[in-house]
């Protein structure tokens, strides 16, 4: 889970774009999807261990989204 967390900071701030997030045009609104990428991929390297099935990972990204 914490490579899933790396390149979820990589594709939000890297050169690497994540076209999904470019293509909102809402300034905003993109803004708030690039925050909660940023702030799911710190918990998924901060908290990766405690990660051990596919519930568990989507009640994570529930909690940043």
């Amino acid at each position: 889970m914490g490579y899933c967390g790396t390149e979820l900071i990589r594709r939000t701030i890297g050169l690497a774009h994540v076209a999904d997030l470019d293509a909102i045009e809402d300034a905003e609104m993109r803004a708030e999807c690039q925050r909660n990428a940023l702030s799911l991929g710190r918990a998924l390297i901060v908290n990766a261990p405690p990660i051990t099935n596919v519930d568990e990972l989507l009640a994570r990204i529930r909690q940043h989204s």
